[in-house]
């Protein structure tokens, strides 16, 4: 069936729109005109872009609430035909467009990424539509013809493979890799998870050291060995503390990275990296030891409040001559009180005999 225009398919619409009211004023009055019009707008083949211009589908959506039954389901009805319509239309579109290839030598095309700014792509091969068989073609059979095109490089700019590689930062004898936490120097491995991140880590916390060294040289100090190297042997030695790879090995190996990647202990590391702390020495330090000045001070001030808080009061109890020492008969006592009963009941007195230390309470 041909398609039609939009104006009859107006028509109907008013038509059923008129009657529908009408059937609505008088609903003893004939369903007839109301559902003629309605199933010759079902019967009618519709495209999108009718219904689009026409705005038909959101007339006749009102008469879904219609008070007649036989007038709401024929405006389902005319509704669902319209959509099965717009469904088929879409599928014959895509059947239409698809990825047949049309045989073409060579042309001059515009890629997608290029027509802003208008340069013109050279496309050898088969030409493909725009749609996903262009899309996955595209990186294979494009070739770019100027640059900035299909890349984040702005025209006119020098395109990346013709730009000298950059310089990669020079590798100190001490065998950082760049000298920082991130890049620390490459140790044998050991094939055992646990041992690798032991040295690792060991090995990226004196190349810190070595940068601190490097800001702040000194001259009465130097190291003594490549980060790498000490890190293998400061693992051995814990490994040989220890007898493998046991529970001790790991507390100790924790305390050790704490203590070694602390930005506040740098005279630690800079001991180590010097060899004025031995490996052998540096996994038997107890973590007093291994802490940094400051915090050997926090510790001090922490221990200090502990003891004064756990003392007993020394205030002064009051004395009295009120009570006498059954033991001794002396009256030198001192009391203090203390409710242990409910509220409502009179607070307990504790005495204490100064003479001969003898306790009793009271209520």
């Amino acid at each position: 069936m041909a398609v039609e225009t939009v104006r009859p398919m107006l028509d109907l619409v008013k038509s059923a729109l008129d009657a529908s009211k009408e059937l609505e004023a008088h609903p003893s009055g004939p369903t007839e005109p109301a559902l003629q019009a309605l199933e010759a707008l079902q019967a009618r083949r519709v495209t999108a872009a009718q219904l689009a211009s026409s705005q038909a589908g959101k007339l006749l959506r009102p008469l879904l609430k219609h008070a007649s039954p036989a007038v709401s389901q024929a405006a389902a009805s005319v509704i669902a035909a319209w959509k099965e319509c717009v469904r088929r239309e879409a599928e014959e579109g895509r059947g239409g467009s698809g990825d047949a290839p049309s045989e073409q030598p060579s042309s001059t095309a515009r890629h997608p990424s290029a027509a802003a700014a208008g340069v013109p792509v050279k496309v050898e091969g088969a030409q493909r539509p725009a749609g996903a068989g262009a899309a996955a073609a595209a990186p294979s059979s494009l070739k770019r013809t100027a640059p900035g095109v299909g890349t984040c490089e702005p025209p006119g700019s020098t395109p990346a493979s013709s730009r000298p590689a950059p310089k990669r930062p020079a590798v100190a004898a001490t065998g950082c890799g760049g000298g920082s936490m991130a890049t620390p120097a490459p140790v044998p491995s050991t094939g055992d998870k646990v041992r690798d991140l032991c040295r690792t880590t060991f090995a990226a916390a004196l190349c810190l050291a070595v940068e601190e060294l490097r800001a702040a040289p000194s001259p009465d100090e130097e190291a003594c060995a490549t980060p790498g190297a000490l890190a293998v042997a400061m693992e051995e030695e814990l490994r040989r503390q220890h007898g493998g790879v046991t529970e001790g090995y790991k507390a100790k190996f924790r305390s050790l990275s704490f203590n070694l990647k602390d930005r506040k202990n740098p005279d630690l590391r800079r001991k180590v990296l010097t060899g004025r702390i031995a490996p052998d020495l540096l996994v038997t330090l107890a973590p007093e030891a291994l802490a940094s000045d400051a915090q050997r001070e926090e510790n001090a001030r922490i221990r200090e409040k502990k003891l004064f808080d756990s003392a007993p009061s020394a205030a002064k109890q009051p004395t009295t001559d009120q009570f006498q020492c059954g033991k001794c008969r002396q009256r030198k006592t001192t009391y203090y009180q203390m409710q242990t009963r409910s509220a409502d009941e009179p607070m307990t007195t504790f005495v204490t005999c100064l003479n001969c230390n003898n306790r009793w309470k009271f209520c």
